[in-house]
């Protein structure tokens, strides 16, 4: 059981591992705009079906909440993916997953930003050198690599915050489950 419980981390990984290489194979056919469209348009409909089989009809009414919902959404998935897609035709895909890395730090930030819960020192600190250690691989060791960083870095760094506001913005629809909030 154990061995079974630790594959799905190392699935997700890998997945995710394969991503960016994929749309960056993917933009060379399709632009960044279509791509984001059609996945999403696919993923809708596959997503809105479980809703409907697990939870029913009920669990499609946003509750008074709709602008939230989607402006959450469009924020989280689109601004994320569009971005990254668009990110991928300035930087390597090696690039991407950098900036992606740095997830865990920026939800941080949108936490103590938000709710004013501040990390431990540790915790920050740890972040602030995991983040140097992103900086060091893209720029390759040296303050003559900035240039590397460039639209695709920006691109990237927004696509990461909007990322973490949607998921951070998970923790205000309590009593929707993850699949009802996705």
């Amino acid at each position: 059981m154990r061995s079974r419980a630790a594959a799905f981390p190392l699935l997700a990984v890998l997945s995710w591992g394969v991503m960016f290489p994929v749309l960056a194979s993917a933009l060379a056919r399709v632009d960044p705009l279509n791509l984001t469209t059609t996945r999403y348009v696919l993923a809708t409909a596959v997503l809105i079906a479980l809703l409907l089989l697990r939870e029913g009809l009920p669990s499609l009414r946003p509750g008074g909440r709709a602008v939230e919902i989607v402006v959450l959404g469009v924020v989280g998935f689109a601004g994320f993916n569009l971005l990254t897609n668009l990110a991928l035709e300035h930087a390597t895909p090696q690039q991407t997953a950098l900036f992606v890395a740095t997830t865990p730090l920026v939800t941080q930030l949108v936490r103590w930003a938000r709710d004013g819960v501040r990390p431990r020192p540790a915790l920050l600190a740890l972040s602030l050198v995991a983040l140097v250690g992103v900086g060091l691989v893209i720029t390759r060791g040296s303050l003559a690599g900035l240039d590397r960083f460039g639209v695709g870095g920006l691109m990237m760094i927004a696509a990461v915050l909007g990322w973490a506001i949607y998921t951070h913005g998970g923790s205000r629809f309590v009593g929707w489950s993850p699949l009802r909030y996705t």
